[in-house]
């Protein structure tokens, strides 16, 4: 856990918001009225009821599903048919709501198109807000704002209570007072349209009475739902970071639980969350804050091989709303980001155990899109889950890595940790800062979490990247420091490169590569190299620039550097990178504005070391050649905003096992076909044609879970591998 020093008053759920602005183009792909043969044979076979339109049916369907209790449902619906508009960004929406208890069916709450965004329903059901929200573009960035609004059923007009978005409901046990939480000061963002860095509270009825919640993290908006004792939160921080807060005397600590979208925690005390999966099919769940883990389905029997959306926990913890599915009718894929009129809005309760969805009923019909549902029920907030709890270790993910590292904080610029992190520090400055990266080319995750460059880059958020920039150009005293992860042979995309090749860059500071021996430059021209040559397996670099010169220690061990200078001159570097044509991995990542001392390198590398110590085996790989017989459809990057890269999923016939061990004749292989923006060479693949394939088993590959996947096989009873081989990315300018 990672105490992030946000200033708390009550507990919020913060979640992933995946970006916005996708234009829809699909056609439904099923029938708008089934006949009642057919309604009778999906009852029997498990799939939800369809009302068909019929208020009274709809009625009873959702009462039968929540055991008589009265329910209410609000949602946003698109009025374009050209734009089904499923993130709520445009202004040809209605507010919809479904209240059991009048017997109207589905209804608009408001007459007035406009932007509905993230409708959501007071601790009572009485009360209905909603955010109108504007979105625009400047360069490369989202820029959105945002105002709330408060209506009710009887849709009276709007009253306007703040700035933000508005994101949860929670009602204090101890005092009664219902609490409004928004989010505010949006945040321009490449990945997503909803980052923000402010969080506040107001009571409903009383909006001018504002406390900051949280102001010292970058945090994404969507999702936010508060645990009935205010003591847990689900929360992005921001996406693709999923997980919980842990509230305790005013401070949060920020927990991370694995890299997805959508996460949601339960609305009792039960201390169960849940994360999206990458598929958008099913979800994690985790109970004690991480302590067990288990997958459920959260796709309706006829939508089970479809993309769904908007998963939110009701205010009941054995229920939800989830939109879907979504499909594609430009390539066929069922990945679609954007969204599509084969959405519907879906109510689904689990069993008492949340192993699985045991019931299901389809609210809406319509050729229209339906986002953002919110599902209340009478009663819930006395609901209570019986038999999780725990203790607060997540298992199935990495620690932090290196709990004992840094030895001090002290000058800290920047710190990453690993990709299953938190990768959090308090600076010099005395605030928060979280390290954000994007990456470029051919780099990805590997195994450990790692940064594996694959002679791509990786590139520090701007914020980051400023403070560093603007300390490294000073030229004073700093400090570069890692646990390097040299490349492999089939594993890590290569051995590391014989000619030059970089593991940082920075301004007036290069730490590369060159025949196995480690090079430092400076941006004279001047370099220094190593006169041997550096370990083959894991091992901690630290490399300090002073005022002239370099020195550098490998495990704890000063190695002796000789002056190569001045050479050719190359173009200064205006941000940092990790990477440039090296093809190995990187952890544990520290830069300092300072010189360390050497006790500190000692302590730091000795902590690195013991945590390389404990690294698992290599996974077994199989080397074979098969003949692909089903195929799927790369997305298009437009259509999985903000994620930047998705997986295919191909089936393949065994020919010839040609290394390793492979008993089955059919495989099931998971291939990066885009990759960091980038379509990935070799794809799509042609069906009836041979391929040789490098894989490991996909359960070796925690890095991937979370990822998009666009799967249109019928492979459902297989093992996924996993395609280990170096992705060939083709840059796009």
């Amino acid at each position: 856990m990672i105490p992030v020093g946000i200033r708390i008053f009550a507990c919020s759920c913060l979640a992933a918001l995946l970006a916005a602005g996708c234009r829809e183009k699909d056609e439904k792909e099923k029938s708008a009225n089934p006949s009642a043969t057919e309604r009778e044979k999906s009852k029997r076979e498990g799939s939800p009821a369809r009302p068909g339109g019929s208020e009274a049916g709809l009625t009873r369907e959702i009462g039968v599903l929540t055991g008589g209790a009265p329910a209410r449902i609000v949602w946003g619906q698109s009025q374009n048919p050209r734009n089904p508009d499923s993130f709520s960004t445009g202004t040809s929406q209605l507010l919809m709501g479904v209240d059991t208890s009048e017997g109207r069916g589905e209804r608009a709450i408001l007459q007035r198109q406009g932007n509905y965004t993230r409708p959501l329903l007071s601790t009572d059901g009485r009360t209905i807000l909603f955010t109108r929200r504007s979105l625009s573009e400047k360069g490369n960035l989202w820029v959105s704002r945002g105002e709330i609004f408060r209506t009710d059923w009887k849709g009276t007009e709007p009253v306007r209570l703040g700035d933000g978005m508005a994101v949860d409901c929670w009602r204090d046990p101890a005092t009664q007072v219902e609490w409004v939480y928004a989010v505010q000061d949006w945040a321009p963002s490449k990945k997503s349209v909803s980052i923000f860095t402010r969080l506040v509270r107001f009571p409903l009825m009383d909006p001018d009475r504002t406390e900051t919640v949280v102001d010292e993290m970058r945090l994404d908006a969507d999702n936010i739902q508060l645990s009935r004792d205010g003591r847990r939160a689900s929360g992005g921080f921001p996406w693709p970071n999923a997980g919980i807060f842990i509230l305790d005397g005013g401070e949060a600590t920020a927990k991370k639980l694995r890299n997805g979208c959508w996460p949601s925690c339960a609305p009792d005390n039960s201390r169960v969350s849940w994360v999206f999966d990458g598929s958008h099919r099913s979800a994690i769940f985790f109970a004690g804050d991480g302590a067990r883990s288990w997958e459920v389905k959260l796709s309706p029997p006829d939508a089970e091989h479809s993309e769904m959306f908007h998963p939110r926990w009701s205010n009941h913890p054995r229920f939800f709303a989830i939109t879907g599915p979504y499909k594609s009718g430009k390539s066929g894929s069922t990945i679609r980001g954007g969204g599509g009129r084969s959405a519907e809005v879906y109510l689904g309760r689990f069993d008492a155990a949340l192993q699985k969805v045991e019931a299901w009923v389809e609210v809406t019909d319509n050729e229209l899109g339906d986002s953002f549902p919110d599902l209340w029920i009478e009663g819930g907030e006395s609901a209570q889950l019986d038999g999780f709890g725990g203790s607060d270790e997540v298992a199935g993910k990495p620690a932090d890595s290196a709990a004992d590292w840094p030895t001090k904080l002290d000058g800290l610029l920047f710190l990453w940790r690993n990709n299953g992190a938190q990768n959090s520090w308090r600076g010099s400055d005395g605030h928060v800062h979280t390290a954000d990266i994007e990456n470029l080319g051919a780099a990805r995750f590997g195994p450990r979490f790692e940064m594996l460059l694959g002679g791509g880059e990786v590139e520090m958020e701007e914020a980051d990247a400023r403070a560093t920039v603007q300390h490294l150009r000073g030229g004073t005293s700093a400090t570069f420091e890692a646990l390097v992860l040299p490349g492999a042979p089939g594993n890590n995309g290569g051995s590391p490169a014989q000619t030059r090749s970089f593991i940082f860059r920075g301004p007036d500071l290069r730490v590369g590569l060159q025949e196995g021996r480690l090079l430092l430059a400076r941006d004279s021209g001047d370099y220094w190299a190593s006169t041997g040559l550096l370990p083959d397996k894991a091992f901690h670099l630290a490399v300090i620039r002073e005022a002239d010169a370099f020195r550098a220690m490998v495990n704890g061990n000063p190695v002796e550097l000789t002056s190569r200078g001045p050479v050719v001159h190359e173009a200064p570097v205006e941000a940092p990178r990790f990477g440039g044509g090296w093809h190995g991995g990187l952890m544990n990542i520290a830069i300092y504005g300072r010189a360390l001392e050497l006790g500190e390198v000692a302590g730091n590398s000795a902590a690195m070391l013991r945590e390389a110590a404990k690294f698992p085996p290599a996974a077994a790989q199989v080397r074979l050649r098969a003949r692909l017989v089903e195929s799927s459809a790369a997305p298009a990057l437009e259509d999985i905003a903000p994620y930047s890269g998705s997986f295919v999923a191909l089936v393949y016939e065994v020919e010839q096992v040609l290394a390793g061990s492979f008993k089955d004749k059919r495989i099931l292989v998971k291939h990066w076909g885009l990759l960091n923006r980038n379509p990935v060479t070799g794809f799509p693949r042609e069906v009836g044609r041979s391929y040789e394939l490098l894989v490991e088993r996909e359960t070796a590959h925690p890095e991937i879970k979370g990822e998009r996947v666009a799967d249109e096989t019928t492979g459902f009873d297989l093992e996924p591998w996993f395609d280990v081989s170096p992705p060939d990315v083709i840059v796009q300018p």
